[in-house]
C-alpha cells in the first residue's frame, strides 16, 4: 500500500477495522485528495466492534473523508465516482468478496489491492474473478 499510495488521488478502503492500512496509505501520501471508508464497525470478520468510525479521528485529520457505514454489498453498488486506489479487506466470506471485487474493480482506475488471500473465501472469489476475464492491473 505504501508503494502505490503516492500515485493515487482517491482511495477507498473496504474493511477499515482499527485503521492500520489507512495509516500506511496516509503516511505515504498525506495530501491524498479523497478518502472513502466502508465498514460495518462491528465485530464480523475481525472488525473493531466499536459501532462507529470515531476512533479514526486522529488518523484522518486534514483529509476529506466519506464514511460508508454498513454492509459493502449494499453500499458499493451505489457508488459511481472512480478511485485510483481500491483496498479490499472486508468480509472473508466468498459472497462478500465476490461483491467487493466486482464493485471495487468497477470503480478502480488504478490499483486494486486485495488482502487476506489465505482465507478460502477470499482465495476462491479471487481465482474465480481472474478466471472470468477480469485481469487486474495490480492485485496483491
Amino acid at each position: 500500500l505504501a508503494s502505490v499510495a503516492p500515485m493515487a488521488q482517491s482511495y477507498i478502503e473496504v474493511g477499515v477495522q482499527e485503521g492500520r492500512s489507512l495509516s500506511v496509505v496516509l503516511s505515504a501520501h498525506p495530501m491524498l485528495g479523497r478518502v472513502t471508508l466502508c465498514d460495518t464497525w462491528g465485530r464480523v470478520s475481525g472488525g473493531s466492534g466499536r459501532g462507529t468510525p470515531d476512533h479514526l479521528h486522529d488518523i484522518v485529520q486534514g483529509v476529506q473523508v466519506t464514511y460508508l457505514n454498513g454492509d459493502s454489498r449494499t453500499l458499493l453498488p451505489r457508488l459511481t465516482e472512480p478511485f485510483d486506489l481500491v483496498h479490499i479487506d472486508g468480509g472473508h466470506a466468498y459472497d462478500v468478496v465476490v461483491s467487493d471485487l466486482r464493485h471495487g474493480w468497477r470503480l478502480c482506475t488504478g490499483v486494486l489491492v486485495l488482502h487476506d488471500l489465505a482465507f478460502a473465501g477470499v482465495w476462491n472469489a479471487f481465482t474465480e474473478f481472474l478466471a472470468c476475464g477480469a485481469r487486474p492491473r495490480s492485485v496483491e
